[in-house]
């Protein structure tokens, strides 16, 4: 796994030193490379990366994201085969909290790359250290991405690949559903269930299928 990390004042890499000592506890490998000296073009083939970047001034990317984020734009990969988990540090008191990690993980889902698990914070305004998020979304995190590892290759009935899509009594879904609502979008923008109901997740999607006359709204 490597770690990229993007900084504004050092606090994004002592978190990705962090998260790479906590993956170690769970015998993966990590690597620490800050994201102006990744060259994008290594992307696609890196397997699975972890984002890690802060928060800088009214929402922006931090002084070495930013290239990193343009390189990006600029070569728009395709990061079908990629993996990546992303942790961001912000701070709540602002409205843009967390808004950088939120634009990176946009852009390499858009890019076609899947995230596993969800996307860790750390709140500056709660005055603890990262330490503790960071522990706890490493654990989460090389726990998801062994599981997905030990489904690999592995034929998956109509009942499993719905609950992968859509894992309605995870907890960690019902907490923050939107990686999976991205990879629904980007993967199964039109998926059949196996009870036979269609999931639409795109917008494009479900205002066409609205205004079809077959179409009727039921509460349920």
């Amino acid at each position: 796994v490597t770690v990229l990390f993007g900084t504004e004042t050092g606090n994004a890499e002592m978190v990705a030193d962090d998260i790479a000592s906590a993956l170690g506890e769970f015998d993966i490998e990590a690597t620490v490379v800050g994201m102006e000296d990744f060259d994008v073009a290594d992307l696609a083939a890196s397997g699975t990366v972890v984002l890690v970047t802060s928060t800088y001034g009214e929402g922006e990317l931090p002084a070495t994201t930013q290239p990193f984020f343009d390189a990006m734009k600029a070569a728009e990969p395709d990061l079908t085969g990629l993996r990546f988990g992303a942790f961001g540090l912000g701070d709540s008191t602002y409205d843009t909290y967390n808004n950088a990690i939120d634009i990176l993980v946009g852009a390499v889902t858009d890019a076609g790359a899947t995230q596993v698990g969800a996307t860790g914070r750390h709140d500056a305004a709660s005055f603890q250290p990262a330490d503790g998020p960071v522990a706890e979304w490493a654990k989460q995190f090389a726990e998801a991405l062994s599981d997905r590892t030990r489904r690999g290759g592995h034929e998956m009935t109509a009942a499993s690949i719905d609950r992968e899509l859509v894992p309605w009594s995870d907890p960690e879904f019902r907490n923050n559903p939107y990686p999976w609502y991205r990879r629904l979008q980007q993967d199964h923008p039109v998926h059949k269930l196996e009870d036979g109901t269609y999931l639409v997740s795109r917008y494009a999607d479900v205002s066409h299928f609205a205004k079809l006359p077959i179409m009727s709204v039921e509460p349920r």
